[in-house]
């Protein structure tokens, strides 16, 4: 099937669930060194420590997951809806950004028991962290790249956190 075919059957892939604002950041927080907000840290992160930019207030948008897709299926079909219309990059949060979500601890991803899954570059690559609930409402975080082959069950409704300028 093509990639044209696939958009075409999943219309409804993703939903828009929540929205979030979070504070601006400056680049400085590091998925790997926050083990005051996440319980456990994959030690991949080790290996992905960049400089990041400073970024302004800015929303979060949680989709939920409503079909198994793959993380490229999901980033790049929010990428090509038509209410984003935006290239795959601008999908990317900074990992300070992750860590502030981790540490603002949203009631409605901790009350879910649901995984949430975000984009970020590293090294010219694009990566994935996936946070889920470990324990007294802190965080595991683990580490994927972007084309890992192996889809998410949409039976499980898990979140897709991308970056807006917007509500």
């Amino acid at each position: 099937m093509s990639l044209r075919e696939w958009f075409r059957h999943r219309k409804d892939l993703l939903k828009r669930v929540h929205v979030l604002k979070i504070s601006p950041t400056y680049g400085q927080r590091r998925i790997a060194s926050a083990t005051d907000v996440f319980a456990e840290i994959e030690p991949a992160f080790n290996d992905h420590i960049a400089v990041e930019k400073c970024t302004a207030d800015m929303y979060l948008l949680a989709y939920e997951l409503k079909h198994d897709a793959t993380f490229r299926e999901m980033f790049e079909w929010l990428a090509k809806n038509k209410q984003l219309n935006k290239d795959i990059n601008a999908l990317c949060m900074t990992q300070n950004q992750i860590v502030d979500l981790a540490n603002k601890c949203p009631h409605w991803l901790v009350d879910s028991n649901k995984s949430a899954i975000m984009l970020f570059e590293s090294k010219g690559q694009l990566c994935i962290a996936v946070m889920s609930v470990k324990k007294e409402e802190k965080f595991r975080v683990n580490f994927f790249i972007l084309d890992y082959p192996v889809p998410w069950l949409g039976e499980f409704h898990h979140l897709v956190i991308i970056p807006s300028n917007s509500e």
